[in-house]
């Protein structure tokens, strides 16, 4: 990917991460991606595809992680969430996310010094 290593304070594990208070706030959230060379677009039959990013933390990186700008997400952070990399058990064609829990570590909710390539 093109985009630009940018570094983030925080990636929070979150089930929801807010939610907008204006057309402005949204807007911020694209040109916050567009900043890092990510990008959403529908496809034909309705879905939504976009970029990947590399996830890099306490010296982990976790690879080829879909990247969906999120209305409401805070300005210098990202969501990431768990339980979608499962393998196990599905057929391969069901077997769409990455396992992001090497990037969990000491049971924190919350980890520092995040960065995304």
């Amino acid at each position: 990917m093109n985009a630009p290593t940018s570094k983030y304070p925080e990636l929070g594990f979150y089930g929801l991460p807010g939610h907008t208070r204006t057309p402005r706030d949204v807007l911020r959230q694209v040109q916050d991606a567009e900043a890092l060379g990510i990008e959403n677009y529908n496809v034909a039959n309705g879905g939504l595809n976009g970029s990947y990013v590399n996830v890099k933390a306490n010296g982990i990186t976790v690879a080829n992680v879909p990247a969906l700008i999120q209305p409401g997400q805070a300005k210098g952070s990202v969501g990431l969430a768990l339980g979608y990399g499962r393998k196990e058990g599905l057929q391969e064609e069901m077997q769409t996310g990455v396992n992001a829990y090497p990037l969990y570590s000491n049971l924190k909710s919350v980890q520092i010094g995040v960065t995304l390539e």
